[in-house]
């Protein structure tokens, strides 16, 4: 009979099978596409489920680890992705029952969040709600016309050294992932990667013409110039740039000169522990409520017949996070609303929230290069 399971090196070639033929790629498309996550180091295969049959393998879903850093914070999450399921053994309720012990497990290893990107119907059953704001930015040669370009030049991202002068300026990010494997992220398929004095760009995409950056990092604060910079490599007339929704002076110099822009979705998100996931993100909300004035409310997150609180208390100097309702008022919201408040959603507002609701969204920013 089919059986739960935990992926196995012995599992290789069948999981690479497996996964080419759902989603109907050529052979060896996720190793080829994915090198971070697919590799001969230990451990890579621990974080998998599967349902086999024997040696055969019908399902798999994948939880990949990541770290969601925002200024102070660094909150553990476990991203979902890859999952498969063959063709003949669809409808049978395979993925479900995966999806299902894959959360159960996340919750075990006490990672607080989750995170995929795919269907929303599908996966709001589960929990999981669309939320997290990143910008898009259309920036052209007409709104940059005071802007100095900086000096760029391609790279080899495959290169050590270069991956590891990204790798520098990357984690001077205030919000971004940390990523495991760093070298080998930057050796996925269709990037370019641009690198000056002031920082770098990696661009999705291998032709010329408008550069489409998927990252961008200026420690000096030249990030016009640099998208500048690698326009005039690309021979491109305008740039489209992905970064964080947080207020920020990188931020605030980028849409200067933009000459379009639009908020879209980071991914869909699940609490999967609210009470650790509070905790974790208490540092950067006492941060954010300085200029607050003290309050107290407890926060109950109801997933169908299951509820957890956590209280907060804010006296002006401390943020006191605690599990349970030990302090009043009391709000209970549902956990996919909740999700979309806490990472933020166009359109999302709770009132009964009262202070609290200023301490949020909580900033993510996943990057493309990060997607699994």
């Amino acid at each position: 009979m089919p059986e739960i399971r935990t992926l196995r090196p012995a599992d290789d070639a069948a999981l690479h099978r497996l996964l080419d033929r759902s989603f109907g790629h050529c052979i060896n498309w996720f190793r080829k596409h994915q090198p971070d996550l697919y590799g001969d180091e230990p451990g890579l295969f621990e974080s998998g489920l599967v349902i086999a049959d024997g040696d055969k393998l019908l399902c798999h879903v994948g939880t990949f680890p990541m770290e969601l850093v925002a200024g102070p914070v660094r909150i553990p999450c476990g991203g979902i992705g890859n999952v498969a399921t063959a063709p003949e053994a669809r409808g049978q309720g395979y993925m479900s029952q995966l999806l299902e012990r894959s959360i159960q497990r996340m919750a075990e290893w006490g990672w607080p969040v989750s995170v995929l990107w795919g269907d929303t119907q599908r996966y709001g059953h589960f929990g999981y709600a669309r939320a997290g704001l990143e910008l898009r930015l259309e920036l052209n040669r007409r709104t940059m016309r005071d802007v100095a370009p900086a000096p760029v030049e391609e790279v080899d991202l495959s290169d050590p050294e270069v991956a590891g002068r990204i790798e520098a300026l990357y984690k001077q990010l205030p919000v971004r992932t940390d990523r495991p494997r760093f070298p080998y992220r930057l050796r996925r398929p269709n990037i370019r990667g641009f690198l000056g004095h002031d920082g770098y760009a990696i661009v999705r995409g291998v032709g010329g013409g408008n550069p489409q950056i998927i990252e961008l990092a200026s420690p000096t604060g030249r990030e016009p110039g640099l998208v500048l910079g690698v326009m005039d490599v690309t021979f491109g007339s305008s740039a489209t740039v992905t970064v964080e929704a947080e207020p920020s002076e990188r931020l605030a110099r980028l849409q200067r000169v933009a000459h379009m822009w639009s908020v879209e979705p980071q991914g869909m998100f699940r609490i999967i522990d609210w009470p650790k996931f509070m905790e974790a993100a208490a540092p950067l909300l006492e941060q954010r409520a300085r200029d607050v004035a003290p309050f107290e409310l407890a926060v109950g997150a109801r997933w169908q017949d299951e509820c957890s609180a956590v209280s907060v208390a804010w006296n002006g100097e401390k943020l006191h996070v605690a599990p349970g309702r030990q302090v009043e008022p009391y709000v209970e919201i549902e956990l996919r609303r909740l999700t979309r408040l806490v990472f933020g959603a166009p359109g999302e507002f709770c009132g009964d929230l009262g202070p609290f609701a200023r301490l949020l969204p909580v900033p993510v920013h996943i990057p493309l290069l990060d997607h699994v």
